[in-house]
């Protein structure tokens, strides 16, 4: 399996803040996890079409060797492209294939310094 896991990513929790005008804001910090290897894939249109019937829009699919404490909201850095966790499948039920599915965050990117 390692083998396939040719891509790296970098795994930012949100923390949500009020500023002093009451408007939310939503902050990254820095990454939970660096340079995590993975595999990012498009999303299968079975995989589409089971999350759309639950107005859930997913666009990629990451899949892990082993969980790293995902939670919806997370966000997961490629490059220059961000995508939103919006589900967790554990493929084997043996924690040996994790497939995360997301929507690619097409709004003000998360800049890595």
């Amino acid at each position: 399996m390692q083998n396939l896991l040719f891509h790296k990513i970098d795994h930012y929790r949100p923390t949500y803040q009020r500023d002093a005008t009451r408007v939310l804001g939503v902050d990254y910090g820095d990454p939970l996890y660096s340079s995590v290897r993975c595999c990012v894939q498009p999303a299968t249109g079975k995989d589409t079409f089971f999350y759309l019937q639950q107005n859930i829009i997913i666009s990629h699919t990451v899949y892990f060797n082993k969980s790293y404490g995902w939670q919806l909201d997370d966000l997961l850095q490629y490059g220059d492209r961000a995508f939103v966790i919006t589900g967790v499948r554990n493929l084997i039920e043996l924690n040996r294939c994790w497939a995360v599915d997301c929507y690619e965050y097409m709004g003000v990117q998360k800049q890595v310094v």
